[in-house]
């Protein structure tokens, strides 16, 4: 049992002295890190400031967003470990990574769907903030729509978040696309004013 102990003991000696060695890699790998994100917060703040003024459509500019934030992410945690001098480790990362969103994509199928489904939404646009569409007998006003969901209002004042999937899965009619909306006015008539 002491030597077991002993044995654990040196390891952690080992353990302790090649985290001393690279902990200045560690320190300026944060601070890159963080100068990374934070640039690239900036850019892609401005950028998405400036698309949003000249786009027609600010669906499409929310997404592209999102998914440069997570591409930044994801680079950043790689430009990390590039630093403290992990890089024969990205490439089991990644494809550990890949696996793993194979695995989880049939766990977390409805949200995979729904993924997909707002990014075809996103970039077919069948409706624009404001506009009013009718899904499932239900008439609406589009607020936002993110990733996930679509946020609506009724016309009862409610906000009601969608599935982007089911929107994607059922008949969508937009009012207000042209701009042009018929109403119907039902009146009558006493048959003495004739």
């Amino acid at each position: 049992m002491k030597a077991f102990l002993l044995d654990i003991w040196n390891e952690l000696i080992i353990f302790y002295n090649q985290l001393l060695d690279i902990a200045p890699l560690i320190i300026i790998g944060i601070v890159v890190l963080l100068l990374y994100l934070w640039l690239s917060k900036y850019v892609r703040k401005r950028i998405s400031t400036r698309l949003k003024s000249k786009a027609a459509d600010p669906l499409q500019v929310n997404f592209l967003s999102d998914f440069f934030m997570i591409i930044n992410g994801v680079i950043g945690v790689l430009l990390f470990l590039y630093i403290i001098g992990k890089q024969n480790i990205i490439p089991s990362i990644l494809g550990a990574g890949a696996i793993s969103t194979f695995v989880i994509g049939f766990a977390f199928k409805d949200i995979g769907e729904n993924f997909l489904a707002g990014i075809i939404l996103a970039f077919k646009r069948p409706f624009r903030i404001g506009d009013t569409v009718m899904i499932q007998s239900i008439e609406r006003s589009i607020i936002d729509l993110n990733l996930r969901e679509t946020q609506i209002k009724t016309f009862k004042g409610k906000d009601v978040y969608i599935p982007n999937g089911m929107i994607l899965k059922n008949p969508l009619y937009n009012y207000t696309i042209d701009e042009l909306l018929r109403q119907q006015i039902a009146f009558g008539f006493e048959y003495e004013t004739a």
